[in-house]
C-alpha cells in the first residue's frame, strides 16, 4: 500500500513540474522557452560538441582496452566441446548449496 502512494506521489510531482515548466510564464516566456533559448546559443552548442568529442574519445579508450589488437575482426569465442567437460562455475556442491541457502535465509531474517 505504501508503495502505491509513494508512486502516486512521485507521479503528481512529476506532472505538477510539467506543468510548471510549460505553463508558467517566467518573465516573458516559460522555462521551457528560456531553456530552449539557452540551449541555442553558441557557447551552449560548443560545450555540446566538446562534451561529444570528451564521449567518443572515452569510448575509444574503452574499446581499445577490451578488445586487443589480435581479437579485432574475429568472431567472439564459442563455448568449445572441451570447456563443456569441465565444470562451470554454476555447478555448486549440496553442501556448498545448503550453507548458501542457510546464509541467505539468515539474512533475510535481519530486515
Amino acid at each position: 500500500m505504501v508503495g502505491i502512494i509513494k508512486f502516486i506521489a512521485g507521479l503528481i510531482s512529476l506532472l505538477i513540474v510539467v506543468w510548471f515548466t510549460f505553463s508558467v510564464n517566467l518573465g516573458q516566456k516559460t522555462l521551457y522557452q528560456h531553456m530552449r533559448d539557452i540551449g541555442g546559443t553558441p557557447e551552449a552548442k560548443e560545450l555540446g560538441n566538446g562534451i561529444r568529442a570528451r564521449v567518443d574519445e572515452v569510448k575509444n579508450d574503452v574499446r581499445t582496452q577490451i578488445v586487443t589488437p589480435d581479437d579485432r575482426g574475429k568472431a567472439p569465442a564459442s563455448p568449445s566441446v572441451e570447456s563443456a567437460s569441465q565444470p562451470s562455475r554454476t555447478d555448486v556442491s549440496a553442501a556448498d548449496r545448503a550453507a548458501l541457502n542457510d546464509l541467505i535465509r539468515s539474512r533475510g531474517s535481519e530486515r
